[in-house]
This record gives C-alpha cells, sequence and structure tokens, in this order.
C-alpha cells in the first residue's frame, strides 16, 4: 500500500449525438468525474489488526470528489493557407460549452485517528475519533471554453497547442448542503465492549449558499508525423494547470502510431505514462467504409508491458459521415 494511501480516479464521456459540417459542429455530451483517496492506516488496520500496542492509526488524509454533467459544444474552426517556408497553414479552432451539471460532492475536511490500547502505558482501550465535512448540491449550470491552434510545417509533419478550459466554471444551486459526520468510541475492548453505547455517531445537515467550482484547465501540446504514406506517429505532452474538479498538475506524456495499410482496416496502438490513471497500453483496431466507421480499442491500465496490469478498459465508437 502506498505511503499516501490508496487512490482511485474515474472518468467518463458520452458522446450521445453530433452534427457536422464544414468548419461546425455541434454535439450532446455527459460528463462523469470521480476520486477517492483511502489512507493507508484504514487499509492495514482489517489488513494486519491491531497487533501494534500504543499505535496511533491516522486517518487524516481521507479525501475525494465526483461530478456529473451534460453539455451542447459548439465547436467552428477556419484554416488559414500561408505557404510560408515554416508553415503551409495554420487551422484556428474555439469550443464553446453549456453544461447542465446533475450532482456535486466533495470532502472538504477530514480527520480522525483510532488509537490502540497499550499495556505499558496503562490503557487497557481503544479509542475511536472520526469527522468530515462533506459539500454537495443536487444541480447546477455552467459554461466552459476550449482553444486550439494546428501548424501544417510540411505534408508530412503537423503540431498542435490546445488550452482547455481557460474559462469556464459550473455554479452549482440547486439544493447545497453541507453534511458534517462525526463518530466518537472511548473505553473500548475487542470484542467485549463494541457496542451502540459506547459509540457515538452524528449526522448534521446544514443548508448552505449556492458556491462555483472552476472547470479543470489542461495545456496539450502534440506532433504527428507521417512516416510512410500507411504509417501515422503521433506524440503528446498535457499538463494540467489546477487541481480542479477531478483534474490534476501531473504531467502526461503519449506515444501512438496507426498503420492504414490495409484498405479500410486501420491497426492502433499506444503507450501513455503519468497523468490521473498512470502508465497504460492500447491497442486498437478500425472499420473505414467512407461513410460510416467503427472503432475497438482494448487499454491496460496500471503496466505498460501485456500480462501485468491493475485494470482494463474496452472502448467502441461509431459514426456516420455525409
Amino acid at each position: 500500500i502506498p505511503d499516501g494511501g490508496l487512490r482511485a480516479d474515474g472518468f467518463a464521456r458520452l458522446n450521445t449525438l453530433s452534427l457536422y459540417m464544414p468548419n461546425f459542429s455541434l454535439s450532446l455530451v455527459g460528463l462523469g468525474v470521480g476520486s477517492l483517496n483511502i489512507p493507508r492506516d484504514i487499509l492495514e488496520l482489517p489488513l494486519t489488526g491491531n497487533n501494534q500496542p500504543g499505535r496511533v492509526y491516522n486517518f487524516d488524509d481521507a479525501n475525494g470528489s465526483d461530478w456529473a454533467s451534460m453539455g451542447i459544444y459548439a465547436s467552428g474552426g477556419y484554416n488559414f493557407v500561408l505557404d510560408a517556408p515554416a508553415l503551409q497553414a495554420l487551422a484556428v479552432g474555439v469550443t464553446l460549452k453549456y453544461l447542465a451539471g446533475f450532482r456535486y460532492d466533495d470532502i472538504v475536511r477530514s480527520s480522525g485517528e483510532l488509537r490502540d490500547f497499550s499495556l505499558l502505558e496503562r490503557n487497557p482501550y481503544v479509542n475511536l475519533r472520526g469527522e468530515a465535512e462533506v459539500l454537495s448540491a443536487g444541480g447546477g449550470r455552467g459554461y466552459g471554453m476550449d482553444l486550439g491552434l494546428l501548424g501544417t510545417i510540411s505534408q508530412r509533419f503537423s503540431v498542435g497547442i490546445t488550452l482547455l478550459n481557460p474559462l469556464g466554471k459550473i455554479d452549482w444551486d440547486s439544493d447545497p448542503e453541507r453534511r458534517l459526520l462525526a463518530i466518537v468510541g472511548d473505553s473500548l475492548t475487542l470484542p467485549d465492549r463494541i457496542s451502540d453505547s459506547l459509540l457515538v455517531d452524528s449526522d448534521t445537515l446544514i443548508a448552505t449558499a449556492s458556491f462555483s467550482s472552476n472547470l479543470p484547465t489542461v495545456l496539450d501540446l502534440a506532433l504527428a508525423f507521417q512516416a510512410t504514406p500507411s504509417l501515422l506517429v503521433t506524440g503528446e505532452y498535457e499538463q494540467g494547470l489546477n487541481n480542479n474538479m477531478g483534474g490534476t498538475r501531473r504531467a502526461r506524456v503519449a506515444l501512438g502510431m496507426e498503420y492504414s495499410g490495409i484498405y479500410g482496416f486501420p491497426l492502433r496502438m499506444g503507450v501513455n505514462l503519468g497523468g490521473v490513471m498512470g502508465p497504460s497500453y492500447a491497442v486498437g483496431a478500425g472499420i473505414d467504409l467512407k461513410y460510416w466507421y467503427l472503432n475497438l480499442a482494448y487499454i491496460n491500465h496500471g503496466r505498460i508491458l501485456p500480462g501485468d496490469y491493475k485494470g482494463a478498459t474496452l472502448a467502441l465508437s461509431t459514426r456516420l459521415r455525409f
């Protein structure tokens, strides 16, 4: 178990409906983000037992958050043909987002400890104390914006830069509340004196004013190189600029390849290091029939070597082109 505890992160995106036309697109997107960090001492206690008399198990590092929303994304772009020695073309794009939040929860503060018995200190009892403050809301509305540039340096090489959510927030104004949770247990012995009369818990709900949360801001740099007519090599560097709403400042680096030598059946593979999800590798294939295509991918989480993983994801997408 890592010293900082066990952390779990989740991200889900569902593209339900999209409309594309030259220089413009409109899409309906569902988003869900969640994270949870469980302190190491909480996990060690049930696994190894309280076999260290006098030890204080610290629960102060517990934290987590989640939020979910639907969004309408309107994207526009324009391509400038420059025909300059260093830059043949420059494409500029912007995405405006209207967001309808469904749910928001955040562990604002938590603390706690379990103090084990110690015969040397003449303390035959176990003492427990814990408290947490959770901020939540049942809905809200907000906006976001993405900016992007794509430069074509040659027929084989292009570079792009994207800034996600330099402006963006959600105002949570539907049923905002704070929940204060607490538990205290004094003079406990195992198993003789674990009873409701010795464990005192409280759950206090406080209505609060509406509040806002800023969207995570991310800077993304990407490169694409057409190594051969049928082999495309890509690289990406992603840097989070804040930790808002499940975001991270941990950098992410990714490398990928696509082989299109088999007509209508592109093959893909890639590796990822860093970021929220950590190391992973992916393999995938597609069916491209000009007006309709299907993509299927397998992602191995936690390791970049086949046969060793902490989790796996299957991804499937399809689209009609007119």
